[in-house]
């Protein structure tokens, strides 16, 4: 769970209201751009305001590397690599602190979810985001987990993988290791 200004809010919406504010903000600069030409316009003086820039972010074209799975340039542009690359840290972090189980179980599945063709590719990109909060907090100490973020996510994971007969399995090995962050 996510607060918000004191409301709390899963994963989800939290993911929603992210999209939100960066679509709102993006509206409001295309808005003050707009006013400054106006304003150049009716002066008939040009380029002497400021504007914003409205380039769209970097999109990572060259190799990557990942350390824990492989992601090859057919599924990049299918998959957010950045969360991709949230997970591999994180999960060199587990394997550093000892926890091979982990690390072994939550690679394969990860590899096998970016994988698998029986999922959109927003619904790999939703578990990606997903695995990524869980790997974070796995690879935090003991104490210092947040367990009800953990609960929170694990049952959505969950519904996205019945729908993926390719990745039940895995799931079913990597659950319980998953579990045993949350106690």
């Amino acid at each position: 769970m996510f607060s918000v200004q004191g409301h709390l809010l899963c994963l989800q919406c939290y993911t929603l209201l992210q999209r939100m504010v960066q679509a709102n903000n993006r509206m409001f600069k295309e808005r003050i751009n707009f006013l400054y030409d106006q304003a150049e316009a009716v002066t008939g003086l040009t380029g002497v305001m400021p504007r914003y820039d409205l380039s769209d972010p970097v999109v990572h074209e060259g190799q990557m590397t990942f350390n824990n799975f492989n992601i090859n340039q057919s599924v990049i542009g299918a998959i957010n690599t950045g969360e991709a690359q949230r997970i591999d840290v994180s999960l060199s972090q587990i394997s550093i602190a000892g926890d091979t189980a982990l690390h072994d179980a939550l690679a394969e599945f990860t590899q096998a979810l970016i994988d698998s063709s029986e999922l959109t590719s927003e619904a790999k990109n939703e578990t990606l985001e997903m695995l990524a909060v869980i790997a974070d907090e796995a690879a935090k100490p003991k104490e210092q987990r947040r367990r009800s973020v953990i609960k929170a996510v694990l049952p959505s994971i969950k519904t996205v993988v019945t729908t993926a007969s390719s990745l039940v399995l895995l799931w079913d090995k990597l659950h319980p290791l998953l579990q045993t962050l949350v106690r």
